[in-house]
């Protein structure tokens, strides 16, 4: 088995920059920093409760399907031991209920697995 091949790591990259010699190269390289200012990355450094802020600012009251399995399940959505149903519950709820539950469920070592 051959070695992992390392990828750089570049910091303070520009677009000029990036079209110069990121983009010619066609090469794997990481953009450390690069979405450093964006309003929910500065939002996710500060707390789960100050990103959920954000992310509730965007809910214009639809009612997508969350899905949600039991902790038991180890986040494997999947069918019950015995196949008669699924091992999760499927159910509609907004986005601003279900960073609450998220919320609510964070930290918590016997979470259930919850999708959005």
């Amino acid at each position: 088995m051959s070695e992992p091949s390392h990828i750089p790591l570049r910091r303070g990259m520009d677009g000029a920059t990036f079209e110069a010699e990121i983009r010619p190269a066609a090469r794997p390289v990481v953009l450390a920093g690069l979405v450093d200012d964006w309003p929910l990355v500065r939002a996710a450094r500060e707390s789960d409760a100050a990103l959920a802020r954000v992310i509730k600012g965007y809910d214009v009251g639809r009612q997508p399907h969350v899905i949600e399995a039991p902790p038991d399940a180890q986040g494997r959505i999947f069918y019950r031991d015995d196949l008669t149903a699924f091992n999760f519950t499927r159910r509609p709820a907004g986005l601003g209920a279900t960073i609450d539950r998220l919320l609510e469920c964070a930290g918590t070592p016997s979470a259930p697995a919850i999708f959005l």
